[in-house]
């Protein structure tokens, strides 16, 4: 059987989110959890060490190493979420791959594998996070991978009640068996993986769910389907006290799982979507929703998948601050531009459109629209015609400025682009001197 190579997914991507887990929640968490010592040879699959359920991973890795073990996920465990808290390496990236194993008929043999997910540490100095993943039952390697580092600096394991140079004597599982270069390893040279077993999910399932008979939803409430088929069908009633408020729609799915969500009016226009990303997870942040009814449609391919949903308040909703969706213009936020208004990104190159007027007043002076951005990101500032023509464009990193604008009474729009997901900004109009 061909063996696998972990080392070329050794590359973790710059933009990989990093979550702090509080300590008291984490040490709660932890209580019942097993604890589990690296055992050599586990570079295969067929060499990894099995475990199953909430699980502490005690390891060290040499330069270029790679460990890999077998986690089993029972029918039971997949009815709750998971948790993965990495202390990595010092000065050395530490890498984390799922990778779901599908075997031959006589269980023997792998006949599948498939990349689903990965994280890491960059340089040990702190742990790394990914909350509330889901599971399906089955068989998943975790290949731990590192690359580079010379322990320059102290890391997060360099304590003495970690130091794995105890582990023979320690009585956990698989210390009997760990190898002798792991065992001596100093503590910069070792990782910690802690597993958290979540709350029970609670998922129900949806036996009639049509489009002409969905589930329906509630502002401010979270819901967990079992779908028997590969679109779920929802509905949001908001009423005149949730139109007060920003909500972020959001939900996941099972790892390795995808769908797109889709928000539509009352009459099935879409007013935006989002796709779950590689963790299974998707949202829609910041939207600023009327009194009204709106649809809820979750397309994907795969059936018998459990799914969740949360409409959740984010907070008033404040005049001058950017209301989603208006990543198209037709969903354009209608703005005074002579009050800041406070903007962000949704997602990467995301596209947020506004509108303002000028009255016969107000053109008889010469303006200046102006973004204030995060210092080193890069944003691009369009002025529209009300037929959405494009009257000026500018694209800069920090700050941006349409200067000496002689505007005629009328409507006009703007569009911000061009930023990575969740940079800041704020657009003001000034009053510049009279027309000559």
């Amino acid at each position: 059987m061909k063996m696998f190579n972990y080392m070329k997914y050794m590359k973790l991507a710059a933009s990989s989110r990093v979550f702090i887990l509080a300590s008291s929640l984490l040490f709660s968490s932890l209580a019942n959890a097993a604890t589990l010592y690296e055992a050599e040879p586990n570079n295969t699959p067929v060499e990894a060490t099995r475990f199953s359920g909430p699980t502490t991973i005690m390891g060290a890795m040499q330069s270029g190493d790679q460990d890999g073990y077998l986690w089993t996920v029972s029918d039971v465990d997949a009815q709750h979420s998971w948790s993965f808290e990495l202390a990595g390496i010092a000065d050395a990236l530490t890498q984390v791959e799922f990778i779901r194993l599908t075997y031959t008929d006589d269980g023997k043999e792998v006949a599948k594998r498939e990349t689903l997910f990965k994280f890491g540490s960059r340089d040990g100095s702190r742990p790394v996070q990914v909350n509330d993943l889901i599971f399906e039952p089955g068989d998943y390697l975790i290949a731990m991978a590192r690359a580079g580092g010379g322990a320059k600096k102290p890391g997060l394991l360099q304590t003495t009640d970690l130091n794995l140079t105890n582990a023979s004597s320690a009585g956990e599982e698989g210390s009997d068996t760990a190898g002798s270069e792991d065992t001596n390893a100093s503590p910069q040279e070792q990782y910690r993986l802690n597993i958290i077993k979540g709350k029970k999910l609670g998922a129900r399932t949806l036996a009639k769910n049509a489009q002409d008979k969905p589930a329906k939803l509630r502002a401010g409430q979270s819901y967990r389907f079992y779908t028997e088929q590969p679109v779920t069908w929802a509905s949001l009633k908001v009423s005149e006290k949730d139109i007060t408020q920003r909500w972020e729609i959001s939900g996941r799915t099972a790892i390795g799982r995808k769908f797109t969500a889709i928000l539509k009016d009352a009459s099935g226009k879409k007013l935006t979507q989002a796709n779950t990303d590689k963790s299974g997870k998707f949202s829609m942040p910041d939207l600023g929703l009327d009194k009204g009814n709106y649809t809820i449609d979750l397309e994907g391919s795969d059936a018998s998948v459990i799914r969740t949903l949360s409409i959740r308040a984010t907070g008033q909703r404040v005049e001058g601050d950017e209301a989603e969706p208006n990543d198209r213009w037709e969903l354009a936020n209608r703005v005074d531009l002579t009050r800041p208004v406070h903007g962000r990104a949704a997602k990467d190159n995301d596209y947020d459109y506004f509108r303002f007027s000028l009255s016969e007043e107000e053109e008889g002076h010469t303006r200046t629209i102006k973004l204030d951005g995060t210092e080193g990101m890069k944003y691009e500032l369009c002025l529209l015609d009300d037929s959405k023509e494009i009257m000026q464009c500018r694209e800069a990193k920090g700050s941006i400025a349409l200067v000496d604008l002689s505007l005629n009474a009328g409507d006009y729009g703007l569009y911000v682009a061009r930023s990575k997901k969740d940079a800041q900004y704020t657009l003001s109009m000034e009053q510049g001197d009279p027309h000559k």
